[in-house]
């Protein structure tokens, strides 16, 4: 049987399922990403700037600063599964799609691809458990 990973993957952390087997409970591994929330603009940031420049300037600066550490993050995930055979995605949100266009810039990386899931938060037993059936899906027939 191929290696298979499957990952889930938010943009505060990826859950990391490492499957030999699909019999026998796999590996499994988390990584917490240090991608700051967006949405906020901690006060030691902010300026006597008026509100508009403020904003444009924060955000874009935001916006890179995210952007790089999404990259970093990925960067990692992708260290942790690159000797896998086949790839799941699986997660709730964008990131799981961004992750997916990282993943897919490398050629050898690409083809292992398998699948992208959308799927919420869960338990490790409870992933485990939902993911078994979805890898199955995904396998070429024989």
């Amino acid at each position: 049987m191929p290696h298979i990973a499957a990952v889930w993957i938010s943009q505060n952390h990826a859950t990391i399922l490492s499957f030999r087997d699909l019999d026998t409970h796999p590996t499994i591994s988390h990584l917490e990403s240090e991608v700051e929330d967006r949405s906020h603009v901690p006060e030691d940031r902010q300026t006597a700037v008026p509100y508009s420049a403020r904003h444009s300037h924060n955000q874009t600066t935001l916006e890179r600063r995210r952007h790089t550490e999404l990259k970093h993050f990925f960067e990692d995930i992708a260290g942790q599964i690159r000797s896998a055979d086949q790839i799941l995605i699986i997660g709730p949100g964008e990131v799981k799609i961004e992750f997916k266009k990282f993943w897919e810039l490398s050629k050898p990386n690409a083809s292992k691809l398998i699948g992208l899931e959308t799927c919420d938060k869960m338990f490790d037993d409870e992933l485990v458990k939902w993911v078994i059936p979805v890898i199955k899906r995904h396998q070429p027939l024989k």
